[in-house]
């Protein structure tokens, strides 16, 4: 499986090593943390999963790259992100999270308050 991130319709802004992508049709922003945004930067359709987690370990200095790269993939599929169905890499990523103990999420996703919603006083709670 070589994961390949979606383009369309995204709007990419790098903030301090982190990206922060917005998803035009769902109207959601996704802040990846800086090994998420690793692993996205990288999601052209030609690399595997464990192309990505060599490149994973040696830029980050870490053991566990693919632990990363499947957490990302699988943070990722849920956030309509990529372009591929995923269940392979979700079943992938699932039983390795399992073995693994639970991992901090390194996608954090919230709906985007439209226009209307920010210029009101008091903004809108997110629940």
């Amino acid at each position: 499986m070589n994961p390949k991130a979606r383009n369309e319709n995204l709007l990419i802004h790098e903030v301090d090593g982190e990206l922060v992508i917005y998803d035009r049709g769902s109207k959601q922003a996704h802040r990846l943390s800086a090994s998420a945004a690793l692993v996205w930067k990288q999601l052209d359709g030609t690399k595997s999963v464990s192309d990505l987690a060599e490149l994973v370990s040696r830029e980050l200095d870490v053991t566990e790259g693919e632990d990363i790269v499947l957490s990302a993939i699988a943070q990722f599929e849920d956030a309509h992100l990529l372009v591929t169905d995923g269940e392979v890499s979700r079943r992938q990523a699932v039983r390795k999270l399992v073995a693994a103990g639970a991992m901090a999420a390194i996608v954090t996703s919230i709906a985007a308050p439209t226009p209307a919603m920010a210029a009101t006083q008091d903004p809108p709670i997110i629940t």
